[in-house]
C-alpha cells in the first residue's frame, strides 16, 4: 500500500510539475507560441511522460481552469455558508468571483481568451462549468423566492441564466480593456439592477 502511495504521490507531482512549466511559457509567451517541446524541456521530462498525464496542450488548459474552479468552490462553500439573505448571497458569491479574477487577471485572461478562441475548450466549459455557474445561481434564487426576498412568479433558470450571461459579458468587456472600472465595481452596478428586477 505504501509503495501505492508512494508512486501515486509521485505521478501527482510530475503532472503538478508539467501544469506549472505550461503556466510560465503560457504567461511568457502565450498560449498558442508555446510547444509541446517547451514545456516537456522546462519540466524537464520525456515527451511521452507528458502524454501520460495531458492528452494535448488544451487538456492543461482546462486542467488549469478546473484547478482554479475547484479552489473557488472551496472559498464560495465557506463564504456562502455564513450568510442567511439569499439576495446578501447573490452579491457576495458576485464578490468573490469578481476579486478572485482581479487578483489573478493575467491567469484569468489567459483561460477566457482561449477558450473563446478555441471551439473545443469551449464545448468543454459549455458542458460543465457554465452549467455547473447557472445550477448554484439557480439554487440561491430559488431560496429566495421560498423566503419570500424574490418574487415567486420569477421563472428561476431564466433569472439564473441572465445574471450568469450577465456575469460572462461583464467580465469579456473588462479583460478587453473596454470598462473604466474594477471588475467589482462594474458588476456590482449590472446585477443590482437584476437583482433588484426580481424582488416582489
Amino acid at each position: 500500500m505504501r509503495t501505492e502511495n508512494r508512486r501515486q504521490r509521485k505521478k501527482d507531482q510530475t503532472k503538478e510539475n508539467i501544469y506549472k512549466a505550461a503556466l510560465e511559457l503560457f504567461l511568457e509567451k502565450g498560449y498558442d507560441k508555446t510547444t509541446i517541446e517547451e514545456i516537456t524541456e522546462k519540466a524537464d521530462v520525456a515527451k511521452g511522460t507528458f502524454f501520460n498525464h495531458f492528452p494535448s496542450k488544451n487538456a492543461i488548459l482546462f486542467y488549469l481552469g478546473e484547478k482554479r474552479l475547484v479552489l473557488l468552490d472551496k472559498v464560495l462553500g465557506e463564504k456562502l455558508i455564513e450568510i442567511q439573505s439569499a439576495k446578501e448571497k447573490l452579491f457576495e458569491y458576485f464578490r468573490i468571483l469578481a476579486r478572485f479574477n482581479e487578483e489573478e487577471k493575467e491567469i484569468t485572461h489567459l483561460i477566457v481568451i482561449e477558450i473563446f478562441k478555441n471551439a473545443d475548450l469551449r464545448k468543454l466549459s459549455d458542458e460543465k462549468s457554465i452549467v455547473d455557474f447557472q445550477v448554484v445561481l439557480g439554487k440561491i434564487i430559488n431560496e429566495g423566492k421560498q423566503r419570500g426576498e424574490f418574487s415567486s412568479d420569477v421563472n428561476t433558470t431564466h433569472a439564473a441564466d441572465i445574471l450568469a450571461g450577465l456575469y460572462f459579458h461583464t467580465l469579456f468587456s473588462w479583460l478587453q480593456g473596454k470598462l473604466s472600472e474594477s471588475l467589482t465595481s462594474e458588476l456590482f452596478g449590472r446585477i443590482e439592477i437584476i437583482i433588484n428586477g426580481i424582488e416582489p
